[in-house]
């Protein structure tokens, strides 16, 4: 049995079949103060997030950089400035509605970008180039990005908060399992032929805690 603890503390425990569950129970305890500490350490590293409340004056970030939050009545928009977000909605804008529309632009922004990055990233002398690519864009709760080997490619809408670079790595990432579908030495070796800094990326992006 194998118990991994993740940086964005998520306890996994792997089993072999046909191991009783009260076995696994009493492994789990076992290694329980082993559990707390690096549960600890990766808290320590990256608090987690207090919950957004969608008011004036709030952070909320854009490829990176965080913006403050403006909001004010009139048609419903959102506009990105030098250093805030403007959130416009008719009559007296309530959290629910602000969140909506702020959700809506940040999906709208990653479709856009995502796209262009992805054509940029994928074509031209690339080991993946020759295989089509359908990008997909929604809202993952616990990963950046996945990849189907038929050449689906689903990005988290979340991620076009992170710095270009992040967003760039997570690409190639999963365009890297178009052709390596795990993460063997072959695919770093891969992944490192596109990206020769992946594994700063990777630190960088895994201390980004915005789920």
């Amino acid at each position: 049995m194998a118990i991994t603890v993740h940086p964005d503390l998520r306890v996994a425990v792997a089993v072999p079949i046909g191991v009783p569950e009260a076995e696994v129970a009493d492994h789990v305890r076992s290694r329980a103060r082993w559990i707390t500490r690096h549960l600890q350490r990766f808290e320590r590293a990256h608090p987690v997030r207090p919950p957004l409340l969608y008011v004036a004056g709030e952070q909320h970030p854009y490829l990176g950089h965080p913006y403050h939050l403006d909001v004010e009545p009139g048609r419903r928009a959102v506009v990105l400035s030098e250093d805030r977000l403007l959130v416009t909605l008719p009559g007296a804008p309530s959290a629910r509605g602000i969140e909506a529309a702020l959700r809506a632009w940040y999906v709208a922004r990653a479709r856009t970008l995502f796209a262009e990055r992805v054509a940029l990233l994928h074509g031209g002398e690339t080991p993946f180039s020759h295989i089509p690519v359908c990008l997909r864009v929604r809202w993952m709760r616990r990963r950046w990005g996945s990849c189907h080997p038929a050449g689906r490619v689903t990005l988290n809408a979340e991620l076009v908060k992170t710095p270009l670079s992040c967003v760039d790595y997570v690409i190639v990432h999963e365009l890297c399992h178009l052709l390596v579908p795990n993460h063997s030495p072959d695919f770093y070796r891969l992944l490192a032929t596109r990206v020769p800094d992946w594994k700063q990326r990777k630190a960088e992006i895994n201390g980004i805690r915005i789920f």
